[in-house]
């Protein structure tokens, strides 16, 4: 996008936005971070007069990846705009995470959609940035709906476990965590119980009944000498 600032053209990047609080009557806000390094937030009107500049721009100096075709990311006109997707990554010790993201605007596919086909943009809860193709964002759309059950079936109260430290070791490393919340066992489909375990360096793993009394019980038996020092490790 391109902003004029007293004549002079600032390019900049929608990085992410805010919803509208249709309930305050409060519109939808889009942060921009210019590439001088200063940052801004537009209403939606302010936006789509920045992309509108900036294919002007793209047009008369040959920014952007084509002089005569800019491209021109789209702010509505797809239902997937606006939506949440979560998207799977290796966790640092094995096992997969998923990142949260918000799809804050679309391209239209190319002359030949096999070739260019439309990219979606993601913008992270982390400010991290990726673009998607449309399978892509079916994939995380769906992924994002069984987090959302999935943690609507968490408790955080109800057992014993939740709020009791623990001790896991991985190789030779011990790390220490705290379960922070359990799922009841699913008799009809005979699933057992599980227990988040949050470590203290961020990463989290679920564990059935009998790892979580193993890891307290670890826990419990550490000296306390040794487990301050594997605390502040």
């Amino acid at each position: 996008m391109c902003r004029i600032f007293e004549g002079a053209r600032v390019y900049g990047t929608v990085v992410k936005w805010l919803p509208p609080d249709l309930s305050e009557g409060d519109p939808s806000l889009f942060l921009v971070r210019h590439d001088d390094g200063d940052r801004e937030e537009l209403e939606q009107n302010e936006l789509e007069t920045a992309l509108t500049a900036f294919s002007e721009a793209a047009a008369a100096e040959g920014v952007g990846p084509s002089a005569g075709a800019p491209e021109v990311w789209r702010l509505e006109g797809h239902r997937f705009v606006g939506s949440r997707v979560a998207r799977p990554f290796d966790g640092a010790r094995g096992g997969v995470q998923f990142a949260l993201a918000t799809i804050i605007k679309w391209l239209p596919a190319g002359e030949n959609p096999e070739t260019e086909p439309a990219l979606f943009r993601a913008v992270h809860d982390d400010a991290d940035e990726e673009d998607l193709v449309e399978a892509e964002v079916e994939e995380g759309l769906a992924c994002f709906g069984r987090l959302a059950m999935e943690r609507a079936e968490w408790r955080p109260d109800g057992h014993k476990f939740v709020g009791a430290k623990i001790a896991r070791r991985f190789g030779k490393r011990t790390v220490l965590a705290r379960i922070s919340k359990w799922l009841p066992a699913d008799e009809t489909d005979g699933e057992p119980a599980l227990f988040r375990a949050v470590h203290d360096d961020g990463d989290e793993e679920d564990l059935e009944e009998a790892e979580a009394a193993q890891a307290i019980a670890m826990y419990q038996a550490m000296p306390e000498r040794r487990t301050t020092r594997v605390s502040a490790a």
